[in-house]
């Protein structure tokens, strides 16, 4: 039995994985035709050889066909049994819908499983050379110039930083396990030790200034509150002016991690869960009002437990300076929350989940998907991270050209997920506004979140540690 799909894959990312999986659920032998430069001339594609030669190194296709002249004489050749095609094709007719019509053939209209598995991974070390490696070949796939990615990291502490959002304590309790409970057969476990880390907007922060970058935090907090006068020190060791908004009736929020063996087993968070009073949120709004204009950019790092007002991510689109670039993520796995009031924000960031959630839509493919999240968001950059499967980006330019591409995780093996998407949001916001293009700024910050998943905990990047490997 046989499958076929066509399409241009001018970039192999996730969601063509997902339809060659489902492929071979139709079928033993899928076949994949790659319409020609010359067939698709109106679009801007990589060359015909690198295209071909990408799907051949992919060991879910065993046949790949360039498609140069006609598209009804390669499915004559073909005779497949099935024929896949996107479901925004479902009600429009096509060569592929007339050829199946003629000679009683079946086309499955399908974007793929939206909830994803894994991609095919090369290598299950993570070692830094390990690291360098997926690193490299990306870069030379992608005609990336690592050594203009390393000059504007030298931009960077120029740039006028400002981050909001909430405050989260993580709490890291390493345990044993002792033995199973008779009671309930629980497994019982015994705290060995714990260690604390400042997480939430308070990492993002300290990443863009661990990146070199001047940076001012504005987060609400009790500042009589546990932990707050350690995040001041902190803050003032790292060079970062804290602002914050005081808030008596709020607890802090404590996310605390049970680990065994190097693994999360299971979560508790602490804290306020409820909206902020609203003389709170007037407050924030005019601290960060004052701050406008100091800012070249602004980054929401948002966790939905309050710190960010409705109404503030509009205000501060519509006053910033010309210049300003204003970049946003908002997490919403745990806590109810929308993408959708970071609307004419110049970058969005979210998880799939988070982009299904915001746009109520469970079936469109991850292309379809990044498109339609950032014209509803009218943002011109997005990003949509893949975790384990690396992530998708897209952006527009000033012309409306569109451009949509992947990159493959640099570390799929992590050894804590903690902080990933922050370091590619500080990472990718920084470097883009210092002129890099999104692809660019994708390609670092897919670096930067493959590094921060080696460490344990939220701790902050530097700029030299993103230099140590761009310069390997």
């Amino acid at each position: 039995m046989k499958v076929f799909i066509s399409g241009n894959f001018n970039v192999i990312h996730p969601g063509h994985i997902r339809l060659f999986k489902k492929a071979r659920q139709y079928a033993d032998r899928l076949i994949v035709g790659v319409y020609s430069s010359t067939y698709a001339s109106q679009l801007d594609l990589f060359s015909d050889e690198a295209r071909v030669d990408a799907l051949h190194r992919n060991n879910l296709v065993d046949e790949v066909l360039l498609i140069s002249s006609s598209l009804k004489a390669v499915l004559d050749k073909v005779q497949p049994d099935f024929i896949i095609k996107g479901r925004e094709f479902e009600e429009r007719e096509t060569e592929e819908s007339q050829w199946a019509n003629a000679n009683g053939k079946r086309i499955i209209y399908s974007d793929g499983d939206p909830l994803f598995s894994e991609l095919d991974i090369l290598s299950l070390s993570n070692s830094p050379s390990s690291i360098q490696s997926r690193m490299n070949s990306t870069a030379e796939e992608f005609n990336i110039d690592i050594s203009k990615i390393k000059k504007n990291l030298s931009y960077l502490e120029k740039l006028r930083v400002t981050v909001i959002g909430d405050l989260i304590i993580d709490e890291y309790i390493n345990c044993e396990p002792i033995g199973l409970s008779r009671e309930d057969a629980n497994v019982v476990l015994r705290p060995i030790d714990s260690a604390i880390f400042f997480g939430g907007a308070s990492i993002v922060a300290r990443h863009c200034r661990g990146l070199g970058a001047q940076v001012k935090f504005v987060t609400v907090a009790n500042k009589l509150g546990h932990n707050v006068a350690e995040l001041s020190k902190t803050m003032e060791l790292d060079g970062i002016e804290l602002e914050i908004v005081d808030d008596f009736e709020r607890e802090e929020i404590v996310k605390k991690r049970f680990r065994v063996d190097g693994i999360s087993r299971f979560r508790i968070t602490e804290g306020s869960l409820e909206t902020i009073h609203t003389s709170i949120e007037r407050a924030i709004i005019e601290k960060c009002r004052s701050l406008i204009a100091d800012s070249d950019l602004i980054v929401f790092s948002d966790f939905n437990y309050g710190a960010i007002p409705e109404q503030l991510p509009k205000l501060m689109t519509e006053n910033r300076e010309k210049n300003c670039l204003i970049a946003a993520d908002s997490q919403i796995s745990s806590q109810i929350g929308s993408l959708l009031k970071y609307r004419n924000v110049d970058l969005i960031s979210a998880t799939e989940y988070e982009a299904r959630v915001s746009l109520n839509n469970q079936d469109l493919g991850l292309a379809k998907l990044i498109t339609s999240l950032r014209k509803q968001l009218q943002s011109t950059n997005a990003i949509i991270k893949m975790g384990r499967d690396g992530l998708i980006y897209e952006t527009e330019s000033e012309l409306q050209v569109t451009r949509t591409g992947a990159f493959k995780s640099f570390n799929p093996y992590p050894r804590d997920v903690a902080g990933a998407g922050d370091s590619l949001l500080a990472t990718s916001a920084l470097l883009l506004t210092s002129g890099l293009s999104l692809h660019e700024a994708a390609f670092a910050g897919s670096l930067a979140a493959a590094l921060q998943v080696e460490k344990i905990g939220n701790l902050p990047l530097t700029k030299e540690d993103l230099i140590a490997y761009l310069s390997s």
